[in-house]
């Protein structure tokens, strides 16, 4: 299959989430909790750090998965890696509480480290698939996709969610046709929003409040 993408990107996601979700959370928590500069920057400043981490093992995840199409056996690495996504937040907002905090730690920092830890991770994956799709898979996805649509299996998967070939083989050519920085930026807005989804489990899991 020829690939030929379309100059317009889709409309990004993240533009939306902001506008919605993070601009008015960052100031309700600044201006209404009244966390002091200074722990708002450190606070910003580890979830970077963690952020960078979480933004590796997604990468890693994603590389899997690629592997996984000729591999399944190491796409299923890749699947358990993206499934551990709240466990590693979970244990390096942990990691911030015991190591920075002393043990202890509010719901709003462990709130706002969340979302940054997610926003930073967020970035740094959306670079590594533009970079990936713009550089590297040459349309190595689309022919795998493509080519698993022979297989009974695949006509068995679809056929059970209701589905046709064709319809699928549709979905495969608006995929060929999305531009590399438009994947990467509708994926960052999903991330985005995972983060916002996973904030409250993972405050459950290591919030500790002073006594």
């Amino acid at each position: 299959m020829q690939i030929k993408r379309k100059k317009n990107a889709l409309f990004p996601a993240f533009i939306l989430f902001f506008t919605v979700f993070a601009l008015p959370l960052h100031h309700y928590f600044i201006y209404k909790v009244r966390m002091t500069i200074l722990e708002h920057l450190q606070t910003r400043a580890f979830a970077r750090i963690d952020g960078a981490y979480l933004g590796i093992l997604w990468t890693i995840s994603f590389a899997c998965y690629i592997m996984g199409l000729s591999q399944p056996v190491i796409g299923m690495i890749g699947t358990a890696t993206a499934l551990a996504t709240p466990f590693f937040a979970a244990r390096r907002l942990g990691k911030f509480r015991d190591e920075v905090l002393d043990g202890s730690i509010t719901t709003h920092r462990c709130i706002i480290h969340t979302l940054y830890m997610f926003f930073y991770a967020s970035i740094l994956f959306a670079v590594a698939q533009y970079a990936y799709f713009e550089f590297i898979d040459d349309g190595f996805i689309v022919r795998q996709y493509t080519g698993m649509m022979s297989s009974p299996e695949a006509q068995e998967l679809l056929k059970a969610y209701g589905l046709t070939v064709k319809q699928a083989m549709e979905s495969i050519e608006q995929l060929a046709d999305t531009t590399p920085i438009a994947i990467a930026v509708n994926i960052m807005g999903m991330n985005l929003v995972l983060g916002l989804l996973l904030t409250i489990p993972v405050n459950v899991m290591t919030r500790k409040n002073k006594k």
